[in-house]
């Protein structure tokens, strides 16, 4: 059984859902949200993707923030990017068969906040 792992950067960070909570007809704005970066996750996975999709993987997702504000991470699941890598050929699924762990971490980098994806593909 060996591993292959690809590494995917999204300048900045997405919105909180708290954006998009308890607030009437603000669906709209998080579904256009989500469909940009279903849509950017689907670029760079185009253009660097295993030969195969993976069958079973291990997902790292890491927001670095411009400052230390408390954030709660359960508030930036990263819907659109698992979307955007089975889109871009890197998954074959977003479904729990396929995804053997989905870690999501918080970091501050002041002069580039980023989200980092690291995708480690599995071959049985």
């Amino acid at each position: 059984m060996g591993t292959s792992s690809y590494i995917y950067t999204i300048p900045g960070t997405p919105a909180s859902l708290n954006l998009y909570a308890g607030r009437e007809a603000q669906h709209w704005k998080y579904r256009k949200a989500k469909e940009a970066q279903t849509a950017e996750m689907k670029y760079l996975a185009v253009n660097n993707h295993p030969p195969e999709p993976f069958a079973k993987a291990y997902i790292d997702v890491c927001l670095y923030f411009r400052d230390n504000r408390r954030r709660d991470l359960d508030n930036y699941l990263p819907k659109g990017i698992l979307d955007g890598l089975v889109l871009g050929g890197v998954l074959k699924d977003d479904s729990w068969q396929c995804i053997a762990q989905l870690a999501i971490t918080g970091a501050i980098d002041r002069e580039n906040p980023r989200t980092e994806i690291i995708v480690t593909g599995v071959y049985e």
